[in-house]
């Protein structure tokens, strides 16, 4: 079970990464890749920088939550 979790927690990291990188690339209307590569062009890169910031801690915060249910259903886990 805990290798399981471990797996989980990697896909859901890996898939908002490369979420991120299909909306910037395959021309997405919405989204925060879309976002990002906009004010990339744009050369606003205070914009810029504060969306990959929001980006980060929403990963962060997924990462804190799934580890947070991980300690409730395995309990067993040190």
């Amino acid at each position: 079970m805990p290798q399981v979790f471990a797996g989980m927690r990697t896909a859901l990291s890996l898939s908002l990464v490369i979420t991120i990188v299909v909306e910037m690339t395959m021309g997405a209307n919405y989204g925060l890749g879309k976002k990002i590569f906009d004010f990339h062009l744009l050369f606003d890169t205070p914009e810029m920088y504060a969306t990959i910031l929001i980006t980060g801690i929403m990963g962060y915060s997924f990462n804190k939550g799934f580890l947070w249910i991980e300690k409730h259903v395995i309990h067993w886990r040190t």
